[in-house]
């Protein structure tokens, strides 16, 4: 009877351990998002698209003088204090309206490709995050090329869309921007899903937002050589 007595005992203060979280499973799962998530991915997506380009865009003006031959601080300075707003935001309405189609069909270009690949081979592997970055960076490029020379003829030139539209191949300089936007997204996407599948191998469960954040701004301090971004403006504002 006693016997009988602590073996009850035994099973009711015996609690189950918490199961381990297959990585492959986890990742790729959108249980915590809301029913209509793919939406609510895009409009994220645009939203921090162009509100990151209105913040860092006086960067993008400085970093397009630099590049171009001549360059001179003196004279870089003297047109910022001259008209601060007017000079170092130049293009970004252009770019802005760009950036935020750009970063959707990024996302998406990267969730359907890594779906479809990890539905058809029955788990995630850094294959599959390596082609669904190349898909990345291809929709990246399609819409960053020609918003991009907009903008930067605006930042040296003082064009307008229109004038750019009727004088310049859109696509001039996309050849640099596919291969600076497919190399980015690759190593980009490799080192947040590989960060993230160790946090939840590590503590068995799915990674925080917070955590996902300092993952993905590590993995995004990579960045490609600048060679074929020089080559790219050379020609927007050679063209």
């Amino acid at each position: 009877m006693g016997t009988q007595i602590e073996a009850r005992l035994g099973t009711t203060r015996t609690r189950p351990s918490a199961p381990t979280i297959s990585p492959g499973a986890v990742r790729g799962r959108v249980d915590y998002l809301p029913k209509n998530w793919q939406l609510y991915s895009a409009g994220v997506s645009m939203a921090a698209g162009g509100l990151t380009q209105v913040i860092h865009h006086p960067l993008y003006t400085l970093k397009t003088f630099i590049q171009t031959p001549h360059f001179s601080w003196k004279d870089f300075l003297g047109r910022t204090v001259h008209s601060p707003l007017g000079f170092l935001y130049r293009g970004v309405v252009s770019r802005s309206l760009g950036v935020m189609p750009e970063r959707m069909l990024k996302m998406q270009c990267w969730i359907v490709t890594t779906r479809f690949l990890t539905d058809l081979r029955g788990e995630q592997s850094p294959g599959v995050w390596i082609l669904g970055g190349l898909a990345a960076g291809v929709g990246t490029a399609v819409v960053a090329s020609p918003t991009e020379l907009v903008m930067v003829r605006a930042q040296v030139y003082g064009h307008r869309f229109r004038d750019v539209w009727r004088t310049t191949d859109m696509y001039r300089g996309f050849g640099s921007a596919l291969f600076r936007d497919v190399t980015f997204n690759a190593f980009f996407f490799v080192g947040r899903e590989a960060g993230v599948r160790r946090y939840e191998t590590q503590h068995g469960h799915r990674c925080p937002d917070h955590k996902r954040f300092q993952i993905g701004l590590v993995a995004g301090m990579y960045r490609d050589s600048q060679l074929e971004d020089f080559v790219r403006q050379w020609l927007e504002v050679h063209g």
